[in-house]
């Protein structure tokens, strides 16, 4: 909590969400009103979703917005999709409700973005993959213009944005350019899938990607820096920007799959002090970087 550091909030896959309000010393689960599953293993427990991303809002820290993943696609009045969306409290986590309805796929990839300057207009990008559940009255993607939606009313309403798409096309990371809040930033992936008569799914991972893609009014028109990261490093899963210095960014691809075995493929992460013109590789692979909030040139990761 930006206003008081005396309280945190962890959500834990499996468990949900807690908050300590003496900085770690005891904690509390704070699920009222999230819909879960029992656990197939033991039905008298809850088994809940990763939850994979808490924002906060900076100008009323007892409102929060908690997004889980791994959810197959689907709207949230589907079997499997009630789990899904962004859940909102008001009080601080004691209770929670979920602002998407309609039809809205409610499979986030495990993030959320908020406009720093109008917290109305918010960035929530989805799996744009068929449902993979046998009772899904549609087969084909929910998606039809692109896997990121867009509200300018708090949630109330939410539009599709028309991005360029490629198949499997997630936008793992938005980043919101605090100066120009109409700039955004999304770090993609792409793959495609061959679905096996016995119900799993493989995974396929594609060379042709979009890597970052750019807009500059908020979403309507969009640029792909697919060519700015070498063969086949283009997918990322990964990475940060400085929003104390938005040139400076962390981006971390990887590589998977029968083309890719881990002991014969050499991943790379890679980093840019210019906005994205040029990206250099970090001298290691680095899984997770983040930028310090609290220096301003943004060279502190």
């Amino acid at each position: 909590d930006p206003q008081n550091p005396n309280i945190v909030y962890v959500g834990i896959e499996g468990r949900g969400v807690y908050k300590t309000e003496d900085r770690g010393q005891s904690w509390k689960r704070k699920i009222k009103g999230i819909v879960v599953y029992p656990d197939s293993n033991d039905k008298s427990q809850l088994c809940f979703p990763d939850i994979s991303w808490i924002h906060i809002d900076s100008t009323n820290t007892k409102k929060l917005l908690l997004i889980t993943s791994d959810i197959t696609t689907s709207y949230f009045d589907w079997p499997y999709g009630e789990t899904g969306g962004i859940w909102e409290s008001t009080d601080g986590a004691e209770n929670w409700k979920q602002i998407i309805f309609g039809k809205v796929n409610v499979a986030g990839s495990g993030t959320l973005a908020v406009d720093p300057k109008n917290p109305e207009v918010m960035y929530y990008p989805t799996n744009p993959d068929p449902p993979t559940f046998k009772e899904a009255p549609i087969k084909e993607s929910l998606i039809t213009k692109g896997s990121v939606y867009k509200t300018v009313d708090e949630g109330r309403n939410w539009e599709e944005l028309t991005m360029p798409m490629l198949p499997g096309l997630q936008a793992m990371r938005i980043f919101i350019d605090p100066k120009n809040t109409n700039h955004i930033l999304f770090f993609t992936q792409s793959h495609d899938h061959i679905y096996h008569e016995n119900g799993s799914i493989t995974e396929v991972f594609l060379e042709k990607q979009h890597g970052i893609i750019e807009s500059f009014d908020g979403g309507k028109n969009w640029t792909s820096w697919g060519e700015k990261f070498p063969s086949p490093y283009g997918a990322i899963f990964d990475g940060d920007i400085s929003m104390n210095n938005f040139t400076h960014m962390i981006v971390r691809p990887f590589l998977f799959g029968p083309k890719f075995p881990p002991e014969k493929t050499q991943q790379k992460s890679f980093y840019s002090v210019d906005g994205g013109k040029t990206f250099q590789q970090t001298q290691y692979y680095i899984w997770v970087g983040r930028y310090d909030p609290h220096i301003k040139e943004g060279n502190h990761l």
